[in-house]
């Protein structure tokens, strides 16, 4: 199994190059480490994609995942973005490989329960600063997996089969309308609910949430509260045209859809696989 890092630099090369390290001593060796283009921080000493213009952030990761998908294919796409902190005492190519076979191995073997892997996401350590609505995503070792509605997208695993569903439907960050990148979460998980794939956060490996931290440092290229108005608008604008103003329940009903017997009975179809 073939797992490809990409770190999404938005003007922090040092955390950047710290992410990088931490990858490259959990054995990855393929990291593709983007540049986003823009000219208010120099380049990460990690670069190695770098853009000519800023072209935001579903810009940056939708030409990074057409590069690899196209000439590099992996069987996962490790999407990382440095608004979090990875941490070097957890090994983080043993933990998701190891989750990765594990889950596929268990969903195989349960004939009666035909899904797929789409997404495995990292947890996330309980701060008091972070909404308590992603209370579900906090590490939690008695509870190793589970699937929620939309969890922080700062450190996951997406299956290369579903990406290609999304860029053959334009959406998620295939969606050109979704300059800033609100929304992009909301529509993989969409269509991997859609499309019988699962999306599992695990509580093997985790990261530390710095919320708007480039943000609380003048670095987002534009002010706090006009990067959250124009997101909004664009996501809004765009699921309103493709799924109608009832956007929202139309997510959350393929959600429950795809994942009540999952929920009901998760700790049971992966009983064999308590770490």
């Amino acid at each position: 199994m073939k797992i490809t890092p990409i770190i999404m630099n938005y003007n922090l090369p040092d955390i950047t190059d710290d992410i990088y390290n931490i990858l490259k001593s959990s054995g990855f060796e393929d990291i593709l480490s983007v540049d986003n283009g823009s000219d208010i921080n120099p380049l990460a000493k990690s670069a190695n994609f770098i853009l000519p213009k800023n072209i935001k952030s579903s810009g940056q990761i939708r030409m990074s995942l057409t590069y690899l998908m196209d000439y590099f294919p992996a069987d996962y796409y490790l999407l990382i973005n440095n608004s979090g902190n990875l941490f070097s005492n957890i090994n983080y190519k043993k933990i998701i490989e190891k989750d990765i076979e594990h889950l596929k191995a268990q969903f195989l073997k349960k004939k009666f329960f035909k899904k797929k892997l789409g997404v495995l996401l990292a947890s996330m350590l309980d701060k008091p600063n972070i909404p308590r609505k992603h209370l579900r995503q906090f590490v939690d070792k008695s509870q190793e997996y589970r699937s929620i509605f939309c969890p922080t997208t700062l450190c996951m695993a997406v299956s290369h089969d579903l990406l290609t569903i999304c860029r053959k439907n334009n959406s998620s960050f295939f969606n050109l309308s979704l300059k800033r990148g609100w929304g992009n979460d909301l529509e993989l998980f969409y269509e991997a609910n859609k499309n019988n794939y699962i999306n599992i956060v695990s509580s093997n490996f985790y990261t530390e949430w710095l919320i708007n931290r480039g943000y609380k440092l003048n670095l987002g290229g534009e002010p706090v509260d006009d990067y959250h108005k124009y997101a909004m608008e664009e996501m809004q604008t765009s699921f309103n045209k493709k799924y109608s103003v009832f956007w929202n329940k139309r997510f959350r009903y393929q959600f429950l859809k795809n994942t009540l017997f999952l929920n009901l009975f998760l700790p049971f179809i992966l009983n064999q696989f308590i770490l």
